[in-house]
């Protein structure tokens, strides 16, 4: 019996998938400790306080590490931690250095003292804030360039990036929701113990996995190269989608079905008159459906090709603004609000691990770090685009109209799609 559980456990999951373990907790430990200081810190905690929403505005600037990983990308594929990289070798070794200062930035937080009755302590937090963030950010283009790398066959991406998409989702949950929970009861100080030890998790992954196997370019020399390098990543980006400018121009639509909804959804509830409960409970059971959802995505793509389960995803996208709206038209209606929330997050897990899949399948052998990062930095600009707009859309529409809208801009997505992603690209011999 016990051999037959062994040979069913090989078939599964065998050994030489189990670096797919350590992407998970890793991506946990990012989402845990992105959402500690950009929702739980800047957002809940303050605000329990009562610090005016200006000092927030002013401390979240402290968390923009995370749309500069362009800066030091270069640098990634190019240099060597001493010793630990010659130990290690080069992404165990920078992600290994980056853990451990994350780790001591962590326990700093420990210093600060929150409280009303004391004057804001302002700047020792911005800094604190900025150098975690600093650090976690460093630590994910490591983590973003290894799940490309690592992956043995192609068909084993999409489910290295869905690793990476529930482990990141799973560490929201525990940053966000789980956080207010542990405060309630035992203070601020215990979330912050909690991260901390959750991050524990990520040097003893690191020393338990392989550095993966390919050739890394070493021509960063001078600042002319460095910009060279960050030119030549272009163009070897366009060179793997030739219609650059469109597939850009389809992501910001097909994103939008994803960031305007879920930019707006705590507004709707506010408007609905649907207590903090109801939104805690909805949001706990949307983040299961959104694992649901990256999960069924990355076993899903491998079968259906990248472009196909992008195709997919957009199409199945147009339920989350739908749903939103059908709330607005009826109104108050619990569990109408939770089945809405579910749709929202499961689409968004099935796309958003569909897209991250394909951005991945653009990077070539040569600055691999470089290249995701400057993809990443173009989807963090385009979610700051689209939450902008949100924002100011919602406020001029009525929730109909807003939605419709939405979804009209999701069908332009689907119809243009063909036009963009046509098969000479050379991603589509990569699957089906």
């Amino acid at each position: 019996m016990k051999v037959k559980l062994l040979l069913l456990r090989e078939k599964v999951f065998p050994k030489e998938r189990c670096y797919l373990i350590a992407i998970l907790l890793n991506a946990l430990i990012s989402g845990s400790v992105f959402s500690l200081i950009a929702i739980a810190i800047l957002t809940n905690q303050l605000a329990e306080v009562g610090y005016p929403i200006g000092k927030m505005g002013i401390l979240a600037f402290a968390t923009c590490p995370y749309s500069l990983k362009i800066l030091w990308a270069p640098f990634l594929d190019r240099y060597t931690v001493p010793f630990l990289c010659a130990k290690l070798g080069r992404r165990r070794g920078w992600a290994m250095a980056t853990q451990i200062c994350l780790l001591l930035a962590l326990l700093s937080l420990n210093l600060l003292d929150i409280s009303p009755h004391r004057p804001f302590p302002i700047l020792p937090m911005a800094c604190i804030i900025f150098t975690i963030a600093l650090f976690a950010a460093i630590q994910d283009t490591v983590w973003e360039t290894y799940r490309i790398e690592r992956p043995n066959t192609k068909e084993e991406l999409p489910l290295s990036i869905a690793s990476s998409s529930i482990g990141f989702r799973l560490g929201m949950f525990i940053g966000s929701v789980l956080s207010l929970d542990v405060a309630a009861k035992y203070g601020w100080h215990q979330v912050y113990q909690m991260v901390f030890l959750l991050a524990h998790l990520g040097p003893i992954t690191i020393l338990c996995i392989r550095e993966p196997t390919s050739k890394i370019s070493n021509t960063l020399q001078d600042k002319r190269n460095y910009f060279h390098i960050i030119y030549k990543s272009i163009l070897l980006l366009k060179e793997k989608q030739p219609y650059l400018l469109g597939a850009l121009f389809f992501l910001l639509l097909y994103k939008s079905n994803d960031i305007l909804p879920m930019t707006v959804r705590v507004y709707l509830s506010n408007d609905l008159s649907f207590r903090n409960t109801d939104v805690s409970l909805s949001t706990k059971i949307g983040t299961l459906a959104a694992l649901a959802g990256s999960t069924l995505s990355g076993m899903l793509i491998p079968k259906t090709g990248i472009y196909r389960g992008i195709r997919i995803a957009a199409i199945v996208q147009l339920l989350s603004p739908f749903m939103l709206m059908l709330l607005a038209l009826i109104g108050h209606d619990i569990l109408l609000f939770i089945g809405a929330t579910a749709v929202q997050f499961f689409v968004s897990g099935l796309a958003v691990t569909a897209f991250t899949t394909y951005s991945a399948s653009l990077c070539t052998s040569k600055w691999k770090t470089t290249q995701y990062t400057i993809i990443a930095s173009i989807n963090s600009i385009l979610r700051i685009l689209l939450q902008t707009v949100a924002g100011l859309a919602a406020s001029y529409l009525t929730w109909t109209q807003f939605f419709l809208g939405v979804m009209l801009l999701g069908i332009i997505a689907i119809v243009i799609f063909p036009m963009i992603f046509r098969k000479n690209t050379s991603g589509d011999q990569d699957y089906k």
